[in-house]
C-alpha cells in the first residue's frame, strides 16, 4: 500500500495506491472514496500543521489499517490510557462513547477503536497536544452529525468528534448526541473517572444500528 498526496488551492487528497485486496473492506468502512484501484480522502484547506500530518499519516496509516481489519490486536486500552495521560493536566472537557464506553463498564465486547467526544473550543489545544499523532486533520464535516471530526493514532485509532448536532438525536437520542452529553455517567477505569453515556441509551442506539451481538451483551450485563 503506497501513499501519495495531491493538492490544489482548495483541497488536499490523501491517496492510497496498490492496496492489497484484504484491506479493501477496511478502507470502505473508513469511508475512503474509491476511484478505479485507488482510495482517497479529501480535506479542505487550510490544514494546520499539514506537513507534520502527512508525516504522521505515512508513519501510522498501515498500523491503523492492520488493527482496524483485525490483522493485529486492537490496542484500544493503551490508546485510551495514552490519551487520558496526554490531556490530564489541561482544561479539556471530553467524554467517551461507542464500544469503549461499554468495555470499561465490564461488558464483554471487543472495541474497534476509541470514540472521544469534545468541544470545538478545544480544537487548538488538541492540535498542539497531538501534533505528532494526528493522521486525519480535524476538519469541518459540512453537515454531518458532529461539527468537526479528526483521527489520531496513539497506540491505536482514536476518533475525535466535536460538537454533536441536535439532529443527531432525531428521531430519538443516540449515545453520542446532545441528549447523551447532558446525561453522562461516571465510570472508574484504571484509576481515572471517565464520563460515558447512560447504558440504556447505548442499548437503544445499538438496537437502532441492528448490532445484534452487542445488544445481547448489553442486555446480559443489565440482567446480571
Amino acid at each position: 500500500m503506497d501513499i501519495f498526496f495531491e493538492e490544489n488551492e482548495q483541497n488536499i487528497k490523501f491517496i492510497l495506491k496498490n492496496v492489497e485486496k484484504k484491506f479493501i473492506p477496511v478502507l470502505d468502512e473508513q469511508y475512503y472514496v474509491r476511484k478505479n484501484h485507488d482510495f482517497y480522502k479529501t480535506f479542505s484547506k487550510p490544514v494546520k500543521n499539514i506537513n507534520k500530518i502527512k508525516e504522521n499519516y505515512k508513519k501510522y496509516n498501515l498500523e491503523m489499517v492492520l488493527q482496524a481489519g483485525k490483522f493485529k490486536k486492537i490496542m484500544w486500552d493503551e490508546a485510551l490510557l495514552s490519551f487520558i495521560k496526554r490531556i490530564e493536566e489541561y482544561d479539556i472537557d471530553w467524554w467517551l462513547t461507542g464500544s469503549c464506553a461499554l468495555k470499561i463498564r465490564g461488558i464483554d465486547i471487543y472495541p474497534h477503536n476509541v470514540d472521544i467526544m469534545l468541544n470545538s473550543e478545544d480544537i487548538e489545544k488538541i492540535n498542539e497536544l497531538f501534533v505528532d499523532n494526528i493522521i486525519w486533520p480535524i476538519s469541518d464535516t459540512n453537515g454531518w452529525i458532529v461539527k468537526y471530526f479528526g483521527v489520531i493514532f496513539l497506540n491505536g485509532q482514536i476518533d475525535l468528534a466535536f460538537d454533536p448536532q441536535d439532529f443527531a438525536d432525531d428521531p430519538e437520542p443516540v449515545d453520542f448526541g446532545p441528549y447523551a452529553k447532558k446525561h453522562l455517567e461516571i465510570i472508574r477505569w484504571n484509576n481515572y473517572d471517565i464520563k460515558v453515556p447512560p447504558l440504556e441509551l447505548q442499548l437503544k442506539s445499538n438496537k437502532l444500528r441492528r448490532r445484534k451481538k452487542r445488544v445481547e451483551k448489553i442486555q446480559e450485563f443489565l440482567e446480571n
